[in-house]
């Protein structure tokens, strides 16, 4: 991204938020979520099109704990 001021990520039990403010159709693309502890890791992707006008825009990752840790 290149505002990264712009971005915001939030982490709590189970569920990560990626918040983008004044996002535009500049900020339309394909965004990768990683994940990884000493158990193991995983990826996630989405596409995100933006069309019009919002000022802001938030992606919930809702994620299981598949390796117990």
């Amino acid at each position: 991204m290149k505002n990264r001021n712009r971005l915001r990520i939030e982490t709590s039990e189970g569920m990560s938020c990626l918040t983008i403010d004044s996002i535009t159709s500049d900020d339309s693309g394909k965004y990768v979520v990683s994940v990884e502890n000493i158990h193991g890791a995983d990826c996630h992707f989405a596409s995100v099109a933006v069309e019009g006008k919002f000022s802001c825009f938030k992606f919930y990752f809702l994620y299981e704990n598949r390796y117990g840790g």
